[in-house]
């Protein structure tokens, strides 16, 4: 599921720095239905930043359309927040583009067979003609 939605996030070209970082973050965490949850404070610590600048890129996040944030209450009162992704998906993740000097060898050297029999039959047969 992660790398659907992050390949999505990548032709997002609107998305930079940290709020990049936050998103990719926030799409490892989520499972095969698009839900995750995750705190700010580890938000902020993968993304090298403070919490607040976390919960900020999760409202920009949010204003652009691409989560949706669920608060969700227990009954002594504490909350967490359960984040959906509900933006576009893209469903084949292609590799990354390869420059021109990486290219692959055409041809593959030529395999060594294995030896089957000992060095004096080789001989032998070579003697032999």
């Amino acid at each position: 599921m992660a790398r659907t939605i992050i390949a999505t996030l990548r032709q997002q070209s609107h998305l930079r720095g940290n709020t990049f970082l936050i998103a990719t973050e926030l799409a490892h965490r989520m499972n095969a239905s698009g839900y995750g949850s995750v705190s700010y404070q580890y938000l902020a610590w993968k993304a090298h930043c403070c919490r607040r600048t976390a919960v900020t890129h999760i409202a920009r996040l949010l204003d652009l359309g691409l989560i949706r944030k669920t608060v969700m209450r227990t009954k002594k009162g504490y909350a967490w927040n359960l984040y959906q992704y509900i933006g576009p998906r893209v469903h084949t993740a292609s590799p990354p583009v390869t420059t021109h000097g990486a290219s692959v060898a055409s041809t593959l050297p030529e395999a060594q067979r294995e030896k089957d029999i000992s060095l004096q039959e080789e001989l032998e047969r070579l003697r032999k003609g």
